[in-house]
């Protein structure tokens, strides 16, 4: 019994934790697509992801990659939060960056 209890448990949390994982994808996604995809996808041949898939990419850690989110989030007067700020950093590192 104990083992299904736990067993039981675990697909719970593991459920759990990828279903946050997809509402903050998500919550990344449309924060970018209203605040960024528009002069991105101008800037970069019409691919809003032009400036996270370019070769000569300015991001090379977590820190430069939060201190442009902050730029451009101050530039766009976009007036995200430090939460989204993260939410987004963790979305595109998970996405293009891979960083450590």
């Amino acid at each position: 019994m104990k083992t299904v209890t736990l067993l039981a448990a675990s697909i719970l949390v593991a459920i759990g934790t990828a279903t946050r994982a997809e509402e903050a994808g998500g919550g990344a996604q449309a924060l970018l697509q209203k605040s960024c995809d528009t002069c991105h996808a101008q800037l970069f041949g019409g691919k809003s992801d032009g400036a996270y898939t370019r070769s000569n990419r300015r991001v090379t850690s977590k820190q430069v990659l939060m201190d442009q989110i902050k730029l451009w989030n101050s530039s766009a007067n976009a007036k995200w939060g430090d939460a989204e700020m993260e939410t987004v950093a963790h979305y595109l590192n998970e996405q293009y960056y891979k960083l450590p």
